[in-house]
């Protein structure tokens, strides 16, 4: 199982340092903008004329943009880390077994002495180590780009913002995993994780702009990742249940997925 997982977490290498620039080249442009709108209450007037769905994807700290833990709730994680994160996880949990049969290396895979079930179990713990390193990439990133900033913010907030969002990769990725586990195809299975993960996040958009429909969010990763009440110290630890709970039953559903597929090898 070792030599599984050192196998694919080397193999991530391309996407981790592809997604891993996005984030930092979006994190190094994006927070220096707070100095210009710091303590601006005419940048305030204008956030009130933007579109309900644009209000809608920076989350509950809009109001407080102007100051530096709201713009990082509102303007880094709620946007640059869940977005581009979200996609990160999506690309890399949908790969780790559709790849496998779309190159013809399953059965060299599955000749060695290892059961499909002990396959799909290495391949996922390949998802917390390299988003664990995405994550700290991340706060790389943000200490450099906050050095520009003349206000300290709450670290408390960003150390959670950045845990949370870590458990929260973990269930993206593993739904992933779960798709990758049924698939032959790693483009189709990239694809259709891609589309969950949007489609998702769109859901938290439409339950928060449209009344009888709240219930949709309850659909949305993005609904369970409230960095805003992250920053205020008053994160839901039920957030973080979910997220383990969704990682847990994909995985589980990925090995019986996994186990009872027919390859011709």
């Amino acid at each position: 199982m070792m030599a599984i997982f050192r196998r694919n977490l080397w193999g991530l290498r391309r996407s981790f340092l592809i997604w891993s620039a996005i984030l930092g080249l979006m994190t190094v442009l994006r927070i220096p903008v707070f100095n210009s709108i710091k303590n601006n209450p005419g940048f305030n007037e204008f956030l009130k004329t933007m579109p309900d769905y644009l209000k809608a994807m920076m989350g509950d700290q809009l109001e407080a943009v102007t100051t530096i833990n709201g713009f990082l709730a509102s303007q880094h994680f709620q946007i640059s880390w869940l977005l581009v994160g979200g996609l990160f996880a999506a690309v890399t949990g949908s790969g780790l077994l559709a790849r496998e049969v779309d190159r013809g290396t399953l059965g060299l895979l599955l000749s060695r002495p290892v059961s499909r079930t002990q396959v799909v179990v290495a391949k996922f713990f390949v998802l917390p180590v390299v988003y664990l390193l995405f994550a700290g990439v991340g706060l790389f990133f943000l200490w450099g780009s906050l050095l520009t900033v003349e206000e300290t913010p709450r670290w408390e907030g960003i150390w959670m913002s950045f845990l949370y969002g870590w458990m929260m990769l973990i269930a993206i990725g593993s739904v992933s995993l779960l798709l990758s586990s049924a698939a032959s195809d790693s483009q189709k299975a990239s694809m259709s994780a891609i589309g969950l993960f949007l489609g998702s996040y769109l859901l938290n958009g439409i339950g928060s702009l449209q009344e009888g429909v709240e219930f949709l969010r309850w659909f949305s990763f993005a609904h369970y990742y409230n960095s805003a009440e992250l920053f205020a110290g008053q994160g839901e630890p039920a957030d973080s249940v979910f997220f383990l709970l969704i990682s847990a039953i994909s995985l589980l559903s990925a090995v019986m997925v996994f186990n009872r597929r027919n390859f011709t090898l």
